[in-house]
C-alpha cells in the first residue's frame, strides 16, 4: 500500500508540475524554465538528502550525471510539448512511453519477473496513446509537434527513471543533486549559446514547477526501494489525467470524447501492469 500511495503522489506532483513548467515556458522561454525548475530540484534535494537514508556514491555520481543528461532533454521537449502542443497527445504519450520503456530495461538488464498481466498492462497502454492521439482539431498546433515531443519526453523518462532505481538503495535522494545540477548547467550553458536573454516575469511558475518535480523524486526514490520498479514507473503514468485537467481548467484545452476514452484505458493499462 506504501508504495501505491508513493506513486500515486509522484502521480499527482509530477501532473502539476509539467504543467507548470509548461505555463512558465510559454512565458520565459522552455529552456529557461527547465533551468529554474532543476535549480530548484537540486536546491530542494540538497536540503532533503541529508534526512534520508543514503550518501552521494561514486555510482549515484554517475547515473546522476547520466540521467541528468537525457532528463535535459526529455524536460526540455515535454515542457515545449506541453506549452506549444496539445497537452493531452503528449502527456499520455510520454507517460506510457516511459513507463514501457522502464519495464522493459527492468525485464532485459534487472529483477523483474514477466507476467502476462504486464503484458496486457503494456497493450492496453499502446491501445490508450491511440486513443489520446485522435484529436483533428487545430488546437495545440500539429498533432506531429506533439507525438513527437512526447516521444522524446518517454525516452529521457523512462531511462531517468532507471537511474533513480539503479541508485536508490545505496543514495537515497542524493541521485538528484548531481541530477538536477547537470540539467540547470548543461541547459543554462545552451541559452548562453543560443544567445536566449534571461527574464524575470513568469520565472515563478518554474520555481513552483521544479518544487512539484522534487516531490515526486522523493517520492518515487523511496518507492522504488519498496517496491518493483515496474509498478512505480506504471503507477506514476497517471499523471497526465493531472495535466490535462489542469491544461483544460487554465487553457481551455477540452479533450474530445475519443480522448477522455483514452485516459480511461490508461487507467486500466495502469491497474494491469500495478498487478
Amino acid at each position: 500500500m506504501a508504495v501505491i500511495v508513493l506513486a500515486l503522489v509522484a502521480a499527482v506532483a509530477i501532473g502539476a508540475g509539467d504543467f507548470l513548467g509548461g505555463h512558465a515556458g510559454r512565458r520565459i522561454g522552455y529552456r529557461q524554465a527547465v533551468v529554474i525548475a532543476y535549480a530548484t530540484v537540486t536546491l530542494l534535494a540538497l536540503i532533503a538528502a541529508p534526512a534520508q537514508e543514503g550518501r552521494l556514491t561514486a555510482n549515484a555520481l554517475y547515473w546522476g550525471v547520466a540521467g541528468g543528461i537525457v532528463a535535459l532533454g526529455a524536460t526540455e521537449a515535454l515542457f515545449s510539448g506541453i506549452g506549444r502542443g496539445r497537452p493531452a497527445v503528449v502527456t499520455p504519450v510520454s507517460a506510457v512511453g516511459a513507463a514501457a520503456l522502464a519495464s522493459t530495461v527492468d525485464l532485459a538488464f534487472l529483477d523483474g519477473d514477466v507476467s502476462w498481466l504486464l503484458a496486457a498492462g503494456l497493450a492496453t497502454g499502446a491501445v490508450a496513446v491511440l486513443l489520446v492521439t485522435r484529436d483533428n482539431s487545430a488546437e495545440g498546433g500539429p498533432i506531429s509537434f506533439s507525438l513527437a515531443t512526447g516521444a522524446a519526453a518517454a525516452v529521457g523518462t523512462g531511462l531517468f527513471y532507471v537511474a533513480i532505481d539503479v541508485t536508490a538503495e545505496d543514495a537515497g535522494t542524493w541521485v538528484f543533486v548531481p541530477a538536477g545540477l547537470t540539467i540547470a548547467v548543461l541547459g543554462y550553458g545552451l541559452m548562453r549559446l543560443g544567445g536566449h536573454s534571461w527574464k524575470r516575469p513568469g520565472s515563478g511558475w518554474a520555481v513552483l514547477s521544479g518544487a512539484a518535480v522534487a516531490v515526486s523524486a522523493l517520492a518515487i526514490s523511496i518507492a522504488v526501494t519498496r517496491g518493483s520498479l515496474i509498478v512505480v514507473a506504471a503507477l506514476v503514468s497517471l499523471y497526465p489525467a493531472v495535466t490535462v485537467l489542469l491544461a483544460g481548467i487554465v487553457w481551455r484545452h477540452r479533450p474530445n470524447r475519443m480522448q477522455w476514452l483514452g485516459l480511461a484505458v490508461a487507467l486500466v493499462a495502469v491497474w494491469l501492469l500495478s498487478q
